[in-house]
């Protein structure tokens, strides 16, 4: 696919493969040149334990400048075989590409987002399509974090939250949604827009800690949804790619913690 052969004043969401055909949600993730050559894993298992489910990649143009020239013979085969839609992005938003593309093509769809880095061996999708089908004006995620405050209200360090809370069985907005473990997002509930990129861009390696914000400003709460384990429903590819992004994700620097504190007013 050539970038001549489109033009984004007429089509802003560029994409080749598979058109939407009216399932009942789309699963979305990215991915980046570290991980590229292993994506089509990830995507073969989705393909396999999710059926009836549209799989959307999600990939920048200013990581891949060459576009389909660039991306491995096993990714090419599952876009021309169109077994997923990969959709070209202008701006490399980095993790937020998972969901912002997406969200913004289908408004009337329900968006789940998941890793690039992760066999999938159970129907995650189902599992959370169900749960939003009993309560579709909430978020549903696989893996949520339990929120802790001091005696006076403050938000303690996020290493010291409950982690993989299981015990708040309803939606609640102390519950911290987390993308590894795959969310599920109603139709147009976060009312994603291009308002949103000056944000998105100073909070561009926490995607999680932005979705949480907007789904504060909007008062949407999450619910914890069981049936899914990390590690044995969902594994990762390979523990050394996990190790290099370690270096800059949350654990070795406190972002969150960071980020949290900045815009505090959102997390009252």
């Amino acid at each position: 696919m050539e970038k001549e052969e489109y033009n984004r004043d007429t089509n802003p969401y560029p994409s080749s493969g598979k058109k939407y055909n009216n399932e009942k949600a789309i699963i979305s993730l990215t991915s980046w040149k570290a991980r590229i050559s292993t994506v089509s894993k990830t995507l073969f298992s989705l393909l396999k334990q999710c059926p009836g489910f549209h799989i959307v990649l999600v990939l920048s143009e200013e990581e891949f400048p060459k576009m389909m020239d660039e991306l491995p013979e096993n990714l090419k085969l599952l876009v021309d075989n169109e077994l997923i839609e990969l959709l070209w992005a202008k701006e490399n938003l980095r993790p937020h590409l998972k969901y912002f593309y997406t969200m913004q093509k289908y408004r009337t769809v329900p968006i789940i987002t998941t890793d690039d880095d992760q066999m999938v061996y159970k129907n995650f999708a189902e599992i959370l399509y169900n749960s939003y089908l009993k309560n579709p004006n909430v978020v549903h995620a696989c893996r949520c974090h339990l929120i802790i405050k001091d005696n006076n209200k403050n938000i303690i360090p996020y290493r010291q939250w409950k982690w993989n809370c299981k015990t708040i069985k309803e939606p609640s907005f102390e519950l911290f949604a987390t993308g590894v473990g795959t969310v599920l997002y109603p139709p147009n509930i976060l009312k994603i827009s291009d308002d949103d990129l000056p944000m998105i861009r100073d909070i561009l390696r926490q995607d999680d800690i932005f979705l949480k914000i907007k789904e504060n400003i909007l008062n949407i709460k999450v619910k914890s949804v069981d049936g899914i384990s990390l590690g044995i429903d969902l594994k990762e590819i390979s523990i050394m790619q996990k190790e290099a992004l370690n270096k800059i994700n949350t654990m070795n620097q406190n972002l969150n913690d960071v980020l949290i504190k900045k815009y505090k007013d959102y997390f009252k």
